[in-house]
């Protein structure tokens, strides 16, 4: 499925920004799904102090 592999793509660059961070993606509704644009809400579940 293109959304679950594109929500996941979003997941991995983030984190590849932010390594001490953990992100719960969703995706609220997509072009394939009939919508004029992509609509995605992220939200930071964990953050982890190195110090």
């Amino acid at each position: 499925m293109l959304c679950a592999c594109s929500r996941q793509s979003v997941i991995y660059s983030l984190q590849s920004l932010w390594k001490e961070r953990d992100f719960q993606v969703e995706l609220c509704h997509s072009i394939l799904q009939g919508k004029r644009d992509c609509k995605i809400r992220i939200e930071v579940i964990q953050y982890t102090s190195s110090g």
